[in-house]
């Protein structure tokens, strides 16, 4: 059974997809985008943005995305699943970069890389480097070759700009490597949503899908906000089958006793 119809949307307003479309700028989410913007529209070597699982970094990683796709002035490339060695790593960022040969060693793939970055730079644009669940990078050497590819110029310019972005634990990563950990201009840290804007995520997201109404009463947005701890993803989870309980029960809005139901079915704390 499916609660659109029920609650009168035109879409499931709290999937776990990271559509730019419902991003909800809290006042931390919007500062981290202004930082990453201008990293990468000064064209800096890069940034670091660090979160708790579920704080919407992979959000906030299609929302530049998209910005950068509107522009002509941007080249993106996007690591999903940086679990890679050094050559794979540098095999998809040459492929992204629409080189097409199958070269054998490092040396060549650095070498294509760098050649496709100064034809890019050559037509005026520049190259933004997203890495998503960066913490995960712990080969010593694929992160070397991200060192290196950060230092890459021309007339005085750095020819690609390199976002990483990660659990907490990435800045440990990071800190380990000291004359990697230079190379960065910004280190940006994400933090859970308060109370207040965990209302106003959900009334969003609702909005978004196509319903102006507050499905969700005050006190059922207290107790998510408190089992959730703020973290969008596991707020969406609760919401979700909120939704779905409270349409089979034909209730006209989402009370404590319902969100207090799904909580504990879903394993959560309160």
């Amino acid at each position: 059974m499916d609660f659109l119809e029920y609650w009168n949307m035109a879409e499931r307003p709290f999937e776990n997809t990271g559509d730019p479309k419902f991003f909800y700028y809290s006042p931390n989410h919007k500062e981290a985008l202004v930082r990453l913007t201008y990293v990468i529209k000064k064209n800096k070597a890069g940034a670091l943005l660090a979160g708790d699982y579920g704080t919407g970094k992979t959000s906030i990683a299609n929302e530049l995305l998209e910005e950068i796709k509107e522009s002509e002035d941007y080249h993106s490339v996007c690591i999903r699943n940086p679990i890679l060695s050094s050559k794979e790593l540098l095999s998809e960022i040459a492929y992204q970069l629409g080189v097409t040969e199958n070269f054998k060693s490092r040396l060549e793939l650095r070498r294509a890389i760098e050649g496709a970055l100064h034809k890019i730079v050559m037509e005026e644009r520049h190259t933004v480097i997203i890495i998503d669940e960066a913490h995960l990078m712990t080969r010593r050497e694929a992160l070397e070759e991200l060192r290196l590819l950060m230092n890459l110029q021309y007339d005085n310019q750095f020819m690609a700009t390199i976002i990483m972005m990660g659990q907490l634990e990435l800045r440990n990563v990071i800190n380990s490597m000291p004359q990697f950990k230079q190379r960065f201009a910004i280190f940006y840290a994400l933090k859970h949503l308060p109370a207040e804007e965990t209302s106003k995520y959900i009334q969003h997201r609702l909005q978004i899908s196509g319903t102006g109404a507050s499905i969700f009463s005050d006190t059922a947005c207290g107790i998510i906000h408190k089992s959730s701890v703020g973290r969008p993803r596991q707020i969406n989870n609760i919401c979700d089958m909120s939704l779905l309980v409270g349409s089979m029960r034909k209730v006209s809005q989402i009370d404590e006793d319902i969100v207090t139901e799904v909580i504990k079915d879903l394993g959560e704390e309160i």
